[in-house]
């Protein structure tokens, strides 16, 4: 049995939550699409580094609910379609943390009074590292149409989840104020192929190219990470190669370097933040210089970004080149060559002496 055609008061206690639930008026008579007076509201979480160039899109479904008893409301061919723009979000254009938008849920004529209902869902994408609501998230629109002074004027109620029956009190079901939807993204350093890499270099005449360098690079996880992923989970993930004597204990690697050798990072997310250090060595200058997150020219070890940008870092250890007298070999040839000029007039002294006598 259709709704309309039993007495209001017959189905009275089956519209008790839906009157009850801070409706939003509107007249829905009219051809076009009208406001409901409901927003969809999409939450997009990204970490520090990061971003993302997409459009979210939503489906709708016309659904009929039973009202009490053998009553339904309006059938599915008689629902008039809901419409939900798409929300979009640009690169560049979004920040760190929860970006928050909204688009408007319309509707357009109403054939009769009545109840007329539709679930709302969020349609899955396939853009790489973006998460949806894996509860499979739905909302029901539910609107009660009457007959107005001015025509046919609508209320309207969204609640969480998938419904069969209109709610008759408030303890069976969720009213919430908007569909919301949530999202979160994440995305390799640098794009595709090499996360980070840190480079040793030695320098000074006297600098061992052979020798072994001690590093302990220590990363910390970003706020959000791959679906199922605790902060623990991806740390232990992240792998070096080029190095020897690698060891990743909780997202801490140490591992040695010698000059020309480069130790690549993968594995490694966007937003996340590291520190580099090199073990101190007698003899040896440090000397660190780095493009953090496409940027060149940072020289702090700590707190550095990997983001989509290009992440590197390059330690130089200069030796301070001395003699075992103490005498710097650089100036050598110089002070060979005042040796000489001093030996020169010297002799030229002497023999001039020996030609006056």
């Amino acid at each position: 049995m259709m709704f309309g055609k039993k007495k209001a008061g017959a189905i009275a206690a089956g519209l008790s939550l839906v009157m009850a639930l801070s409706p939003v008026a509107a007249i829905a008579d009219e051809a076009a699409a009208v406001d409901t007076g409901i927003d969809v509201t999409k939450n997009l979480m990204l970490n520090d580094g990061s971003t993302v160039a997409t459009s979210f899109n939503f489906s709708v479904t016309k659904t009929q609910l039973t009202v009490q008893g053998d009553e339904k409301t309006a059938p599915t061919s008689e629902v008039p379609d809901l419409t939900i723009a798409d929300i979009a979000y640009t690169t560049n254009g979004e920040s760190a943390g929860t970006n928050t938008k909204t688009s408007d849920i319309k509707v357009g004529a109403y054939p009769h009074a009545g109840i007329y209902a539709w679930t709302i869902t969020e349609t899955t994408g396939s853009e790489a590292g973006m998460q949806y609501n894996t509860d499979a998230k739905t909302y029901t629109l539910i609107a009660n149409v009457v007959n107005g002074e001015n025509g046919l004027t609508a209320t309207y109620s969204v609640v969480d989840g998938t419904l069969t029956t209109v709610p008759s009190n408030q303890g069976d079901a969720t009213k919430v104020d908007t569909a919301t939807f949530t999202n979160k993204y994440t995305e390799s350093a640098n794009g595709e192929g090499t996360d980070l890499t840190i480079t040793k270099t030695v320098a000074g005449n006297q600098g061992d190219k052979t020798k072994d360098f001690s590093f302990t690079v220590t990363f910390t996880a970003p706020s959000v990470l791959p679906a199922g992923q605790t902060a623990e989970q991806y740390l232990a993930g992240i792998t070096v190669t080029g190095a020897t004597d690698a060891v990743n204990k909780n997202g801490t690697v140490t591992f040695k370097l010698k000059d020309g050798q480069t130790a690549t990072f993968a594995n490694v997310l966007a937003g996340t933040k590291y520190s580099v250090e090199e073990t101190a060595v007698a003899g040896y200058q440090q000397g660190w210089t780095a493009t953090e997150n496409g940027t060149a020219g940072a020289t702090k070890q700590s707190g550095l970004l990997a983001g989509e940008g290009e992440n590197s870092g390059t330690m130089t250890n200069t030796h301070n080149d001395v003699t075992p007298t103490g005498i710097v070999i650089n100036n050598m040839p110089y002070i060979v060559m005042a040796g000489a000029a001093v030996a020169g007039v010297v002799a030229y002294g002497a023999a001039k002496r020996k030609l006056e006598q």
